[in-house]
């Protein structure tokens, strides 16, 4: 018994992090992003059947759906935890569903608390995104995002997820439609799988690709100054360079948004 726990102790974990997030504007009122942590929920039911006893899962909600007890109310207060989680070595996947607010708002009145006989125009701001932090401090955590669209063809709804994914390095997007309740898994080279409306479904192919793909090895490279190697350096071999332009005049190793297939 005591082996066991000594063991537990020293598994790798995954967070999985639920719920929506306000952004005060003044006393008594706030912008939100609603979401009660049910996805979360799921999710975190789907992985204990996946990763059984091979890794600690531990879900974190937000004072939306947890009843007002959790300490997670702010964009900024799930800033402050993917800190921690980051900074922990035990981390090794990071299933980001929490809704963030996109926007703080701002109303120009040096009341604190709001005439609510009177009309008042609201100034939208975009707010920081906190998940681009994750995988540029550390490349080894599996990190799974999600993407909301509304109305959007799969077309569009697929491009919302690929930007999401190319612009911070996610290793799995679950891009979802409120409207048309679509619903895909989105991969760094680009493919799209598990396409269609059955939500509970897609949700479990997440978990078992996130297990799948969060197992292969990593090989931790570390870049270092110098002066590049020419791409015609006879130190590169002749065959590899044939095999690369070759790739590159038939289409291959496009960017999207700065980074290529894989990133």
């Amino acid at each position: 018994m005591i082996q066991h726990k000594r063991n537990q102790m020293t598994n790798r974990k995954i967070h999985i992090i639920g719920g929506g997030t306000f952004s005060d504007v003044k006393a008594h009122l706030a912008l939100c992003a609603p979401a009660f942590g049910k996805t979360a929920k799921q999710l975190k039911e789907m992985a204990e059947d996946r990763f059984g006893d091979k890794m600690d899962i531990e879900l974190h909600l937000t004072a939306m759906c947890d009843g007002g007890d959790s300490k997670l109310r702010t964009n900024a207060d799930i800033d402050s935890l993917l800190q921690k989680i980051v900074a922990d070595p035990l981390t090794k996947v990071v299933i980001l569903n929490a809704a963030l607010c996109d926007f703080s708002g701002q109303i120009d009145s040096d009341l604190q608390r709001l005439d609510s006989s009177r009309v008042y125009n609201m100034k939208l701001i975009p707010a920081e995104k906190v998940i681009k932090k994750i995988r540029s401090e550390r490349k080894d955590i599996f990190l799974v995002a999600f993407k909301t669209t509304a109305g959007a063809d799969e077309q569009t709804q697929y491009l919302a997820g690929l930007n999401l994914m190319k612009k911070n390095h996610v290793n799995l997007v679950l891009a979802n439609d409120v409207r048309n309740h679509r619903n895909m898994i989105i991969t760094p080279e680009e493919a799209k799988y598990h396409v269609g409306f059955n939500r509970e479904e897609v949700l479990r192919n997440l978990i078992d690709m996130t297990f799948l793909r969060s197992h292969l090895t990593f090989t931790q490279s570390t870049v270092v100054a110098g002066e590049p190697v020419a791409w015609q350096d006879e130190r590169i071999p002749a065959s590899l360079r044939a095999v690369v332009d070759h790739c590159i005049a038939a289409g291959a190793y496009k960017p999207f948004n700065g980074a290529t297939v894989g990133h």
